[in-house]
């Protein structure tokens, strides 16, 4: 006949600092969600030509200057 197991200890982990990052990043989700871009239109511009060129799945070209696929001041 089979023993039952038995473990010492909770069988979920504790909440504390490792959940703490989620909460964070949950927040900034929420923040950058209810927030307007304040950045120039030239800026906006710019990270809409970087999704279109992320989205289309191609590899980067290694061959083109550092500002070649996006060219702002921070």
């Amino acid at each position: 006949m089979a023993e039952p197991i038995s473990t010492n200890g909770p069988a979920v982990a504790p909440l504390g600092a490792k959940t703490r990052g989620y909460r964070e990043a949950h927040q900034v989700r929420i923040r950058a969600a209810a927030t307007r871009p304040s950045d120039a239109p030239m800026v906006q511009k710019a990270i809409t030509r970087l999704d279109q060129i992320m989205e289309s799945n191609r590899p980067l070209r290694d061959d083109v200057p550092r500002d070649y696929y996006l060219n702002i001041q921070v």
